[in-house]
């Protein structure tokens, strides 16, 4: 599935991997997820020798964790569901899955990288 908050694009042998969730790319549970899948499926592909990690917004590499979408997300009170017993889970495997990526990842940071833009760098 095309990623909707990454923009990637090979060329020369170079991925680059653009964060594109304007207006200051606040990453939300499914940015990460597109992290967690796009980096090893370009660390797999031969035709790629090294990723360019940056922004696609002029505010920010990366505003860290969307928390107005994280509070929209909420259920009222009684109806939601039991807290996971790891909630850091799936922001440490976007993490480790920048950071295990079989090829030479560079942070092209173009602006503040915040709370998780930091993990990310």
């Amino acid at each position: 599935m095309e990623p909707e908050f990454l923009r990637v694009d090979i060329k020369d042998h170079v991925a680059t991997v653009m964060l594109d969730r304007p207006p200051v790319n606040a990453v939300n549970g499914q940015a990460m997820e597109e992290i967690r899948e796009t980096f090893p499926a370009i660390g797999a592909d031969r035709r790629v020798r090294a990723v360019v990690f940056g922004s696609a917004c002029e505010r920010a590499f990366c505003g860290g964790v969307d928390l107005k979408g994280r509070a929209a997300s909420e259920e009222p009170s009684g109806s939601a569901p039991p807290p996971p017993t790891d909630p850091g889970a799936r922001t440490r495997s976007a993490f480790w899955a920048v950071l295990d990526c079989p090829v030479p990842v560079i942070a092209a940071v173009n602006g503040p990288a915040l709370g998780a833009g930091l993990g990310l760098v």
